[in-house]
């Protein structure tokens, strides 16, 4: 962790000495284009900046989080056919998406340092994660019907009175986790994304605002959000509950169009 932190120092302060030698005539409203390409915590990002003034820039990208994905065993509670189900569920989540988001960047010491706080909005990519799960439980006693002649084609796994989850007869279930479609924006750092130079470079800290993360069963009856949480018990699950804000942190590499 103290590694970490020291090269985030370093990397903002080479960020504040490569944009440190910038003439006051450069800025201007669309003078100049640049063109970014960073990575981070919201994946790998292309984006585009123009600035107002010495001031303010605004900026619109894309980000692509790859198919990075996680095994999860949550324990599972519930009803099944008549049979008690109280086994693993074995869950395995993709957090591949893409998000688009416009930020404004406002440099409150233009003339000595490139330091900027930042604002905004990330859209899309509401799918945080998308989940398949299996029980081996079920899937026993969908076989033992299998094999008496009386599948009927259409199960749940019941996690209460009220709340179905929808599984197949291999004892599949599949849902997603999903946060707010509009997320607002917050961060600062140091580095202008349209460079006096012609390459320039900076870091940047901030936080996304999705809101608690809702997990979702497909074609699932009831509110398996509520049900998941009152009846699972797994670090994840936790996890996804207390997590409201979503951290930032990007490098970026700018280069001047025009």
């Amino acid at each position: 962790m103290k590694k970490l932190f020291i090269a985030i120092i370093g990397l903002m302060a080479l960020a504040q000495a490569t944009n440190a030698q910038e003439k006051k005539e450069f800025y201007g409203v669309a003078n100049h284009l640049s063109l970014g390409v960073g990575a981070g915590t919201e994946g790998v990002s292309v984006d585009i900046s123009t600035c107002f003034s010495k001031y303010l820039s605004l900026r619109a990208g894309v980000n692509f989080v790859p198919g990075i994905n996680i095994t999860e065993d949550i324990d599972v509670e519930g009803e099944f056919h008549g049979h008690r189900v109280s086994s693993d569920l074995d869950i395995d989540a993709s957090l591949k998406r893409t998000t688009f988001d416009v930020k404004l960047d406002f440099y409150p010491f233009p003339n000595s340092s490139s330091f900027f706080l930042s604002a905004g909005a990330s859209f899309g990519g509401e799918k945080l994660a998308t989940l398949s799960g299996h029980s081996d439980e079920a899937e026993k006693y969908i076989n033992q019907l299998s094999d008496m002649g009386k599948y009927e084609g259409n199960y749940y796994i019941n996690i209460d009175d009220e709340t179905r989850i929808p599984i197949d007869r291999n004892g599949n279930a599949t849902g997603r986790v999903e946060v707010s479609k509009v997320r607002p924006y917050v961060g600062l750092g140091f580095g202008r994304h349209t460079p006096g130079k012609r390459i320039g470079m900076r870091i940047e800290l901030g936080a996304q605002f999705h809101g608690t993360p809702n997990i979702i069963a497909d074609n699932a009856i009831g509110n398996i959000n509520s049900a998941i949480k009152g009846e699972v018990d797994n670090d994840l699950v936790e996890i996804l509950d207390k997590m409201v804000v979503y951290p930032v942190l990007k490098l970026t590499l700018c280069g001047r169009i025009f």
